[in-house]
């Protein structure tokens, strides 16, 4: 079982370098010194389409689905009335990766804008229909939560916080930023709102993922089907094979006599060959 705090511990650590990178490559831009290879920069700005932080938080999310599926498999194994909800999860974190990835919501925007005009708060206007869906899944949510032990509902609700406060919250800060000075005139302010926003984000898939794990610990839950566990069992505890090379050297050897061929009226005598013995023989 893999430990939660060496696991959380790893996690911060690679946040926090991709913080400073992100400081490093960002400041060097908005001082007009261009310094840093511009390859550099588009590689750790966390503002910037398949970067290195958007991979990291888009396997990070990809973690966080593979465990949940382990968690609903086991409790399907267990008829867990539970795991439906675990399942559930599972789709939403794993749509939540490619999202990362591709970007979709941003696809969402001229459709967010319809329902409500741009501008202000609601610049990024994908935040409108994401909120609803936000708030839909936190009603449906709601027994599952309270049905979890208090520790662990405690820290899912807290991870679930600060992905959505960074995710959604600070969104809506940095488009009332660029809506108030427009893009050209805010630089500094949005960048520090994106990197805040990113790195709530990071921090609570990272929480989310410790939390997950500490459950599996706490629940024994096994991340192994009882019929694989079974067929191992079966197959480290069958004997090894007794017949040996050295076996096969030291057993006898079985004469084979070809069939006798007719040569002017006289039967030649036949060939012999010796063949080493196999099967029962050799044992």
């Amino acid at each position: 079982m893999l430990s939660a705090r060496k696991v959380f511990i790893t996690l911060l650590v690679c946040i926090a370098c991709l913080v400073v990178m992100q400081g490093v490559v960002v400041a060097d831009r908005l001082n007009h010194d261009a310094s840093v290879n511009w390859t550099l920069y588009q590689l750790f700005n966390f503002d910037e389409e398949s970067s290195v932080p958007v991979w990291f938080s888009a396997i990070a999310l990809v973690a966080c689905a593979a465990l949940l599926a382990v968690i609903a498999r086991d409790g399907f194994t267990r008829q867990d009335k539970a795991a439906r909800y675990w399942a559930l999860l599972g789709f939403i974190f794993l749509f939540l990766s490619f999202d990362e990835a591709a970007a979709i919501h941003e696809q969402l925007i001229p459709l967010g804008r319809r329902l409500v005009p741009a501008g202000g708060a609601f610049y990024f206007a994908w935040i409108i229909p994401y909120g609803v869906a936000l708030a839909v899944l936190l009603v449906v949510l709601v027994p599952f939560l309270r049905a979890l032990p208090r520790q662990s509902m405690w820290l899912f609700m807290f991870s679930g916080a600060l992905y959505v406060g960074g995710a959604i919250g600070l969104e809506m800060v940095g488009g009332a930023v660029i809506s108030a000075a427009g893009i050209g005139g805010s630089l500094t302010a949005y960048h520090l709102v994106a990197t805040a926003e990113e790195t709530l984000e990071m921090l609570g898939i990272a929480t989310f993922i410790y939390a997950l794990i500490r459950y599996m610990a706490e629940q024994n839950v096994r991340s192994v089907s009882p019929i694989r566990s079974t067929w191992r069992s079966t197959i480290s505890a069958s004997p090894p094979s007794t017949f040996t090379p050295s076996a096969r050297a030291a057993a006898p050897l079985r004469v084979w006599t070809a069939p006798a061929c007719s040569m002017s009226g006289h039967e030649a005598p036949a060939p012999i060959r010796a063949l080493p013995a196999t099967g029962a023989a050799a044992r």
